[in-house]
């Protein structure tokens, strides 16, 4: 008869009941967690974008130091001239360094 089972059809209504309530207090749990954790990822990136926004602008102060340094040069023949010479000269210890090789 539909009667005989009615306590353990409540017992496992109350059962479900039980576990649907623990696995919303879990989901508002990992929601709490979640928003946190975003709080944090957010705090830290306007951070590292106050940071990179620094060293962008410490990089053009410098880009614009190197022009100025550059304009201000009497002839700029002279820094050909110079660039030879430094070649000259690494060109002359490559050539020395295998002689005293070839001599060893």
């Amino acid at each position: 008869p539909p009667g005989e089972h009615g306590g353990e059809q409540r017992e496992g209504e109350e059962g479900l009941e039980e576990g649907l309530e623990q696995r919303l207090a879990d989901l508002r749990f990992l929601r709490q967690q979640a928003q946190r954790d975003l709080a944090v990822d957010q705090r830290q990136g306007a951070e590292q974008h106050q940071h990179q926004q620094t060293e962008q602008a410490e990089v053009l102060g410098q880009a614009a130091v190197q022009t100025r340094d550059r304009c201000t040069r009497e002839d700029p023949a002279d820094e050909v001239v110079e660039l030879v010479g430094q070649a000259r000269t690494g060109f002359a210890a490559i050539i020395a360094a295998r002689i005293e090789r070839a001599a060893q």
